[in-house]
């Protein structure tokens, strides 16, 4: 069962990544932080309960709909909620197959500069150079969240690991996939404007039959649909 929410709390729990709140639009001053680490580690403490593993939490609609009113509840009383219930949203609407997809399509335009990748030399120049170009203005992800992960030896950080042994980077491949799927969206969206109807079709049936032919499935965010052509008029 798949719980973003669950992710974003646990996340906001640790001390590792507590000074990269700001990678998910998250800025607060230092006591607000302070406020809202303890208090995404008492809902921690209040879902997992007396169970070993994550894994065995309950996951029904009644204890997430808890965790996300626990949550609102601490947002209002950092006295600076809007950073924290904006990420609230961006998590709770994701979907599994949005953030894998997502995912995959921000490898596939990080490929696309390699001039050896035969699939990439499958997409119009002209495009290919165009989606290059925008993406140079996107942020870049450069932090090793695996190896601040792992790293930490902070007692709660150690008692979140343990709470997936079978994952110890749980939170941080969480992260970083949220990270580069909310990437690959942004380049997606700013490219509405920088390319025409065709191209953007084209685009859209490139990303589809490349990302297709490492998975084996059809698979692309939904956002997308069957072209993006259609979703800028």
């Amino acid at each position: 069962m798949t719980n973003f929410l669950d992710d974003l709390i646990m996340l906001l729990s640790t001390d590792w990544f507590k000074p990269y709140w700001t990678a998910l639009a998250i800025d607060l001053d230092d006591s607000k932080k302070e406020l809202v680490q303890k208090g995404c580690r008492e809902i921690v403490s209040r879902i997992v309960g007396s169970v070993p593993e994550y894994w065995l939490i309950s996951f029904s609609d009644e204890r997430r709909e808890e965790t996300r009113s626990m949550f609102e509840s601490l947002a209002k009383l950092s006295g600076q909620p809007d950073s924290l219930l904006q990420a609230l949203m961006q998590w709770l609407e994701l979907s599994d197959e949005d953030l894998k997809a997502g995912c995959l399509f921000y490898s596939l335009t990080e490929d696309l500069s390699d001039d050896s990748n035969e699939q990439c030399l499958l997409l119009d120049t002209a495009t290919r150079s165009i989606v290059l170009a925008a993406q140079q203005k996107l942020p870049t992800i450069d932090f090793d969240f695996g190896e601040l992960c792992i790293r930490s030896k902070s007692t709660w950080d150690r008692y979140i690991r343990q709470l997936t042994p079978s994952a110890p980077k749980f939170l941080s491949d969480s992260v970083l996939t949220f990270l580069q799927a909310g990437t690959f969206k942004s380049l997606w969206l700013s490219l509405r404007d920088e390319l025409t109807p065709a191209q953007r079709d084209e685009l859209a049936r490139w990303y589809r039959g490349a990302a297709k032919s490492l998975v084996r499935r059809d698979i692309a965010p939904t956002y997308i649909g069957e072209g993006i052509s259609s979703a800028s008029n």
